[in-house]
């Protein structure tokens, strides 16, 4: 028996499976896909083939596709984590650039003089965001508890 060319474990056992009529039924099938959604290629996949998840041999699939799908995005995770652990080892600064010296004074400043977060930003063209970092720095955590 030729399986071709699978691109994933799932498909391998889901081709390696003989199917005698799999279909899901129409009421189960939404619900079955939104479920699916967290497990990614392998959702696209179930959606393509129908498994009829009220026979054992269904409830089979779907379970040992679902574990294939869960074990692949754990190894993704993993190897991404992994990537990143190695980046910061390196020296490599991660996330977005911080807004310069200069301009975090004039927010300070202007966070001082009483305006708003909302105009801080517009009229200084950092995003409220940065703004709220800002005056979060500004005060401290325990800004509140020891006033």
């Amino acid at each position: 028996m030729s399986l071709g060319r699978c691109e994933t474990a799932a498909e391998r056992v889901v081709a390696a499976v003989p199917s005698p009529a799999l279909a899901v039924p129409a009421s189960l099938h939404a619900s079955l896909m939104a479920r699916l959604d967290r497990l990614g290629p392998a959702k696209e996949y179930l959606d393509q083939q129908s498994i009829d998840t009220t026979t054992p041999a269904g409830k089979l699939m779907f379970q040992v596709t679902g574990a294939f799908a869960e074990f692949e995005r754990s190894m993704i995770r993993q190897r991404v984590n992994a990537g990143l652990k190695r980046a910061v080892e390196a020296g490599k600064t991660l996330g977005r650039p911080r807004v310069s010296a200069a301009v975090e004074k004039r927010v300070q400043a202007q966070l001082r003089a009483g305006k708003g977060i909302l105009k801080v930003a517009r009229e200084v063209g950092v995003g409220t965001g940065t703004v709220q970092r800002i005056k979060q720095e500004m005060t401290g955590p325990f800004a509140v508890a020891a006033a």
